[in-house]
């Protein structure tokens, strides 16, 4: 355990290493699906590390060009906790005609209550895409189940309790975003 800015106790939980193995399994299980007309959305700002890492290890030279975009939504703003209302931080950045016929997948850090996914989900009804499916690093399934929520179709880890966790996109605002291992915040 390391304190941080004399404020934060953190635990590191899950190493560099274990992270990069666990995004090559979703690549995987990724292409096990759809692999034409792709789209790909991060979700937050925390779904951009997730989805660099991904990228990194996809070829689509024999593929037709897949496009990327990118929305903001948040159910926590900067604070521990989280709400039970879904705040649009940004809208799509991409044309929404060129949804029509795509085969998309959102990418987001995490799922805990999967409010986010859900509200994601449901904003690219009416877009004619023809799938969507969903790709997380780490999926809360304890608290998730707890809501009802649906699983998302590839998760790079099963973290089973209701931890905040902060790294690998994660953050507390803005704060820990950077770093390379997951961790822990120990409340005190």
């Amino acid at each position: 355990m390391i304190k941080i800015l004399g404020k934060y106790t953190l635990e590191k939980l899950y190493e560099e290493f274990d992270i990069l193995d666990s995004i090559i399994g979703m690549y995987n299980d990724i292409f096990r699906f759809e692999q034409d007309n792709l789209c790909f959305i991060t979700l937050m700002k925390g779904g951009e590390f997730t989805a660099n890492n991904l990228f990194s290890f996809m070829d689509f030279t024999d593929k037709q060009d897949p496009i990327f975009g990118h929305i903001g939504l948040t159910s926590y703003a900067g604070s521990m906790e989280g709400s039970k209302h879904v705040k649009i931080t940004s809208h799509l950045d991409l044309n929404l005609d060129k949804l029509e016929g795509r085969n998309v997948w959102l990418i987001d850090d995490i799922t805990d209550r999967g409010l986010t996914m859900e509200m994601a989900k449901k904003s690219l009804v009416g877009f004619g895409v023809n799938t969507v499916k969903t790709a997380v690093l780490i999926d809360k399934k304890y608290v998730r189940e707890s809501y009802g929520h649906a699983e998302p179709d590839v998760v790079g880890i099963s973290h089973g309790h209701d931890d905040f966790l902060v790294g690998c996109g994660m953050g507390i605002g803005e704060k820990f975003r950077y770093l390379k291992d997951l961790w822990k915040v120990i409340k005190e």
